[in-house]
């Protein structure tokens, strides 16, 4: 009992979590970023269709009579990014014995591992997705048996009623990209500092860059790279830094390329649209028109 407790106020954090629910992504701001060119983001929005849509639209699902939006996970196998923090993931084992967890006790426990083990755990060398997962419940219990939470309360606290699920998978998920221009630097390290550079072969991405600036590039959709007093310089060459994969260039599928090369004004295009994606301005499109290709 004398184990996990937490400083958290639950219903305070349920609280926060309704209002960010109804969090909008950012608007473009014209009158400070300038204007779209809505015809060529009419085109981007195709080749958003046809590049784009197939990882990063998430698929929907009712549960518990809610839509649950599912996002894509994509193998680092195929989309070639820097495998280090999937790599993490799956290969730490820590020695958890001296915690004398009672498996019986963690078969009660809101946890669903993915697949089910056919073997009991073994605590000497437990991986970090597991051990993460069992804490949490332990700190969750606590924290609604301290809150005074009913049992008639805790699904929605739980948020759609699921477990803490567990997929040990060396995986990246594939985020939805409304309002994906205010996000950079890009990929899960953040390696590649514009969605220009993302959506360009990796030998036209930069090797290091300055990070820490808010500056903001317009026109390639990232923050200025230029060195600046007291700048980080973000080297790519580093492990774990790798701005390797997620390329749009000729050659086979896989290992990285997750598709065809993309020339420079199809590239324009997609920036376009992105500025526009899941806000208001979209819907100020035209008709889509076709873009032409060499």
């Amino acid at each position: 009992d004398a184990r996990y407790p937490s400083s958290v106020r639950v219903r305070d954090l349920h609280l926060i979590e309704q209002t960010l629910q109804r969090l909008q992504p950012p608007t473009w701001p014209e009158n400070v970023l300038g204007s779209v060119d809505k015809p060529l983001a009419a085109k981007g929005r195709t080749l958003f269709t046809e590049n784009c849509a197939s990882c990063h639209v998430p698929r929907v699902k009712t549960i518990n009579g809610r839509d649950v939006q599912q996002l894509h996970l994509l193998p680092v196998a195929a989309i070639g990014t820097d495998p280090t923090a999937a790599d993490n993931i799956a290969d730490h084992r820590f020695d958890l014995s001296a915690l004398q967890w009672d498996p019986a006790e963690l078969a009660q426990l809101d946890v669903q591992l993915h697949p089910k083990p056919s073997e009991p755990l073994d605590l000497s060398k437990l991986s970090v997705a597991k051990g993460l997962a069992y804490v949490t419940a332990f700190v969750e219990n606590r924290a609604y048996r301290d809150a005074g939470v009913t049992a008639a309360e805790r699904p929605e606290l739980d948020g759609f009623g699921l477990p803490i699920g567990v997929q040990e998978l060396r995986a990246y998920k594939a985020r939805p990209l409304a309002g994906v221009w205010a996000t950079a630097p890009f990929l899960h390290n953040g390696s590649v500092p514009s969605l220009y550079q993302l959506l360009s072969p990796q030998d036209e991405r930069a090797s290091s860059f300055y990070k820490g600036t808010f500056e903001y590039d317009p026109k390639h959709l990232g923050y200025r790279t230029q060195a600046f007093s007291d700048g980080f310089l973000f080297d790519t060459r580093i492990t774990g830094n790798h701005n390797s994969g997620h390329e749009f260039r000729a050659g086979k599928r896989g290992n990285g390329v997750i598709g065809r090369l993309l020339q420079p004004e199809e590239r324009w295009a997609l920036l376009e649209y992105l500025k526009v994606l899941g806000g208001p301005l979209e819907a100020q499109l035209p008709e889509t028109v076709a873009i032409q290709k060499d």
